[in-house]
């Protein structure tokens, strides 16, 4: 597998992981660019076939490139995606003051694999608890000759103990 962690608190999380081999770890920290690695995942797919791409997303970053998704479906590339449903710009809230701009449009994200026509393609779920997401995962390692999309509701506005320290360090950086 290779992961690939969105910008924001996907990747504020990632040090937390273990990843033996660099090459299997993507993260587009130079610009920062949300949105980044759900397209990524199909050039992963298509230029390494032996290796599954695992994209760890925001639901705000995901709403900038979902459409992708539906070109991971026409390539048959084998994705699996998390999208954790935070309710909006949870980085930009914890790195500025928060106002409406950090709201996003609610989707029901698993069901965007059927909005694509998928057919029985790609396997999708809705968890909001660890057992729920234990279960999926277990699904998604059996299914993974297909595109498994997993919408992973958490409490609004949580977040890694990685994002809050950056947050935190941030704001303490540009009081005046």
């Amino acid at each position: 597998m290779v992961l690939l962690a969105e910008p924001g608190d996907a990747f504020c999380a990632a040090p937390e992981f273990n990843i033996e081999e660099a090459q299997n770890f993507i993260v587009q920290t130079y610009y920062c660019s949300i949105g980044y690695c759900t397209p990524a995942a199909l050039g992963v797919a298509l230029a390494c076939p032996a290796k599954r791409p695992v994209v760890l997303t925001g639901d705000g970053a995901f709403q900038m490139t979902m459409q992708e998704v539906s070109s991971l479906i026409r390539e048959r590339c084998p994705a699996l995606i998390v999208i954790v449903n935070n309710d909006g710009y949870l980085v930009e809230r914890m790195l500025h003051s928060d106002g409406p701009y950090n709201n996003i449009q609610m989707w029901r994200y698993s069901m965007i694999p059927e909005t694509f026509n998928a057919g029985g393609f790609a396997v999708s779920f809705q968890v909001a608890t660890e057992d729920e997401l234990a279960r999926a995962m277990k699904i998604a390692v059996k299914e993974n000759d297909k595109l498994v999309l997993i919408e992973a509701k958490v409490p609004p506005r949580s977040c890694s103990a990685g994002l809050e320290r950056l947050g935190k360090s941030f704001r303490e950086a540009i009081r005046p």
